[in-house]
């Protein structure tokens, strides 16, 4: 589990691990982390597995939870009697930010359309909505309502995945929402490594833009990218997501698969602000400015949309 790291890397994994036992603590951790955090993680997922694993396995009283703000928000309303700590709390989601509760509130007065928010969104907006998504079931949530149109939000490139996929026609919600890394992959990124492996499989987050998912063998999510590479008969894929992936598709192929990001600055900063020296500070300080806790009169509204994604899921 540790051996793959340098020394002082293991003594500090080694200890959190000890210290996480001590006290019965869950590290939950994005695939996105560092992959020295991935590596001692209780589990690891993307958006739609942590909120199950949220609801269902946490099992500990608390919860540490390497990953941006909104996830540990999520982590917090579906536990409400649980502590959920997240490492450094300037770990933030540009995108959620872009899509504030009055912009939806507006919009859903605007329209008197079913709202769809994606879970990267902040919990005062979520409790607008009528259900939330990830990207792993943003089209089956979205057909799930019986409505020809809907207010979906805040990544316009997913809400034009949904309408690819679906016919639906989606309003945004804001205008144009986006992931800062994923709407940075371009058709010339893939294309330059496509001559270098002209046999490799093209594989995107539908945050991409809809020029890269078109392009694309596979679209899908973390997960998915995950399952398709893994499944696949290919030996070499294109990959249009964030480069903290790897660390998981390296263990679970073997090194079997030739891997080839499609940008080397695929990097969520944010997601990488957390590390095992702070990790480690919530163990033995608990302190409590890292407790992500959202005020129960917005948990109880934000929860109902999260368990209806989830019983659909």
């Amino acid at each position: 589990m540790t051996q793959d790291f340098p020394k002082h890397i293991q003594q500090l994994q080694e200890e959190i691990l000890k210290l996480k036992a001590k006290d019965d603590i869950f590290l939950m951790a994005h695939y996105y982390q560092r992959p020295e955090i991935q590596a001692i993680a209780d589990v690891l997922g993307d958006s739609l597995g942590l909120s199950r694993i949220a609801q269902k396995e946490a099992k500990s009283d608390t919860i540490i939870f390497a990953g941006v703000n909104f996830m540990a928000e999520t982590a917090s309303i579906l536990n409400p009697k649980k502590t959920v700590y997240i490492p450094d709390v300037r770990a933030t989601c540009p995108m959620a930010r872009m899509c504030s509760a009055a912009t939806v509130i507006a919009t859903k007065n605007e329209y008197n359309l079913p709202v769809v928010l994606y879970v990267n969104t902040l919990a005062e907006a979520k409790a607008h909505a009528d259900i939330m998504c990830t990207s792993a079931n943003a089209v089956k949530v979205c057909q799930s309502l019986n409505s020809k149109s809907i207010i979906f939000g805040p990544d316009w490139n997913l809400g034009w995945h949904v309408n690819w996929r679906t016919g639906l026609d989606i309003i945004p919600v804001p205008e144009h929402g986006y992931c800062y890394v994923h709407d940075k992959f371009t058709v010339a990124d893939f294309q330059t490594l496509k001559e270098k492996y002209p046999a490799a499989k093209i594989t995107v987050h539908p945050e991409c833009r809809p020029e890269v998912q078109q392009l694309a063998d596979h679209v899908g999510s973390t997960s998915g990218i995950k399952n398709f590479i893994k499944n696949s008969e290919a030996s070499d894929f294109i990959i249009g997501t964030e480069q903290g992936l790897e660390f998981v598709l390296r263990k679970e192929t073997e090194g079997q698969k030739g891997l080839h990001f499609a940008r080397s600055d695929g990097i969520c900063r944010t997601m990488k602000l957390h590390t095992l020296e702070k990790i480690r500070r919530i163990l033995l300080k608990h302190p409590k400015e890292n407790i992500i806790k959202v005020p129960e009169h917005i948990a109880k509204a934000a929860r109902k949309g999260i368990q209806r994604m989830l019983a659909i899921s």
